[in-house]
């Protein structure tokens, strides 16, 4: 993680305040707009385009959301705007924690920054709208401003944690689609809109969501994210999603322990039985603990014969590990050829909410850990 990174997303949050506060302050001074028909349908078109993406994909920038905030704020004045964004980026963080399982705070820095970060955003489409009167050019410029903006908030964030500044994290061509997507959708909904008001606008929008799930339904289904955060061989969580999950506790300074599981000398079972033999003892060793260990659904696939478990604060370590060593005490592995006995030792690191550590350092710290219990085992 770079030094400027929490830097970076407090500027953010601190600028996006002050252009909020000053909506805020034009509120006392201008009287809000109040057509209730208007702000309920553009607002629950937002709100969904937002949410219903989780069932395609974890990537916003692809679905609909963009596209209805430039169209809110083309119809609504802005502080409606950022009333339905709050919302809608609220209820997926909701969507996140109680329905995935991915979050344990709902109002979090993350939150603050995406909300921040498309209040900076709308706030110069804000400033545009007042020079320019034509609304194509509007549109255009708005279409623009948003995918340029969007995507160097996103991607400072990516390169900045990453500590490479040089990351390729979009391509132009990437940018370029999204614009030329986010530019006909919009103008297609604001037309529709200004043609045959409310019915058009319908009718648009349940097209634009049945042709975006139409697209991103081969490619990014829920079966293929299944795919990417379960482990192919045991079922269990994937590293991918354990390095997510432990972002997500580091950033937010939750502590936690995480729990280190490697097999003992795993390499002589497949020199001895073949690498068949030891995939099915990593799959046998997986469904006892699905069966008999209460946090298997914290347990993660780190890699080869290693598994992590992450532990919350609110859950007893020592407890965890009793169970742990209680279950896995006796583990035989026996099938219609062989049978042998196998061996795991635990190694364990207890992160108390450092802001100078990241994920990289907490993989570090428990795998040291975790020779030092192995070369204790074998001096015994």
């Amino acid at each position: 993680m770079h030094k400027l990174f929490r830097t970076y997303m407090n500027t953010i949050v601190i600028f996006g305040s002050v252009i909020f506060l000053l909506f805020a302050f034009q509120m006392t001074q201008i009287k809000l707009e109040f057509d209730m028909m208007k702000i309920l349908v553009i607002g629950i078109m937002t709100i969904t385009s937002a949410v219903i993406v989780l069932d395609y994909s974890e990537d916003k920038t692809i679905s609909l959301y963009s596209t209805f905030i430039i169209l809110a704020l083309y119809f609504l004045q802005v502080q409606w705007v950022i009333l339905i964004i709050f919302i809608s980026d609220l209820l997926y963080k909701l969507e996140l924690k109680y329905i995935l399982k991915e979050h344990d705070k709902i109002f979090d820095v993350k939150l603050t920054f995406n909300i921040m970060s498309k209040v900076i955003i709308i706030g110069c489409i804000y400033l545009m709208d007042i020079f320019v009167a034509n609304d194509l050019v509007f549109i255009i410029l708005s279409c623009i401003t948003y995918n340029i903006l969007n995507a160097l908030s996103v991607v400072w964030v990516i390169k900045l944690y990453n500590n490479d500044p040089k990351l390729k994290v979009l391509s132009g061509e990437m940018i370029i689609k999204e614009m030329f997507y986010l530019l006909m959708t919009t103008t297609l909904l604001i037309f529709a809109y200004k043609s045959y008001s409310y019915l058009g606008l319908i009718y648009v929008f349940i097209f634009l969501m049945s042709f975006v799930g139409y697209i991103l339904k081969p490619v990014t289904h829920k079966e293929m994210l299944n795919q990417i955060y379960h482990d192919t061989l045991t079922g269990v969580r994937s590293r991918g999603l354990l390095d997510k999950y432990l972002f997500d506790k580091i950033y937010g300074r939750i502590p936690f322990t995480l729990l280190f599981i490697d097999f003992d000398d795993f390499k002589s079972i497949n020199d001895l039985y073949g690498h068949d033999v030891g995939d099915s003892v990593l799959k046998e060793f997986s469904l006892k603990m699905k069966n008999e260990f209460e946090l298997y659904d914290n347990l993660y696939r780190f890699g080869g014969d290693e598994f992590c478990v992450i532990v919350d604060e609110s859950d007893d370590i020592n407890k965890v590990l009793e169970n742990l060593e209680s279950i896995l005490k006796t583990n035989v592995y026996k099938d219609k050829k062989v049978k042998f006995d196998y061996h795991v030792s635990f190694g364990k690191f207890r992160y108390n909410g450092e802001n100078t550590m990241n994920v990289s350092d907490v993989i570090a710290s428990v795998s040291y850990n975790m020779k030092a219990v192995k070369q204790k085992n074998k001096a015994l």
